[in-house]
């Protein structure tokens, strides 16, 4: 599980707070997690639509990892909004999002094969030089909010 660290759930909730600061989702709105993990931020934002009586944006929890699969689809079967892919959110696929909220693999260039260089190299202007994966996770996830969107990610110091 290449750059996977789970996030603890006070941190969680503080992120999805942030998001939603003045501007609670609504059932029409979007919202992803790219590299969702086992769905840290996708109960969250679960959590936090109940304790304020909210409805529930679309969300959309993406993961390249298969291992993760059978937990997230499991826990979120009987819920309609939430809807989980199984893709890598640097290479396929931009959509756009009004909320976007996670935890970007930690990954240096030095973890990456020579092909992944290569073409991180021509899909990013960020990937430069000694680059991270959670850089790319950034540039990818700019481009995909909506005009307008939120966009809340932990970041190192």
């Amino acid at each position: 599980m290449k750059g996977f660290v789970p996030t603890p759930r006070s941190t969680v909730d503080e992120m999805v707070s942030r998001l939603f600061i003045s501007r609670p989702p609504r059932a029409c709105d979007s919202l992803l997690d790219p590299g969702c993990g086992t769905g840290e931020f996708v109960d969250g934002v679960l959590r936090w639509c109940e304790r304020h009586h909210v409805p529930r944006p679309q969300i959309t929890g993406v993961e390249s990892d298969s291992r993760h699969l059978p937990v997230l689809r499991e826990k979120y079967k009987h819920i309609p909004e939430v809807n989980i892919e199984h893709r890598d959110f640097l290479t396929e696929g931009e959509r756009s999002y009004d909320f976007i909220v996670g935890n970007p693999p930690y990954v240096p260039i030095t973890a990456l094969s020579e092909e992944e260089k290569v073409r991180f190299r021509k899909l990013y202007s960020t990937a430069r030089g000694r680059f991270d994966l959670y850089i790319l996770f950034f540039e990818q996830a700019l481009r995909s909010l909506a005009p307008h969107g939120r966009l809340v990610f932990i970041t190192p110091e």
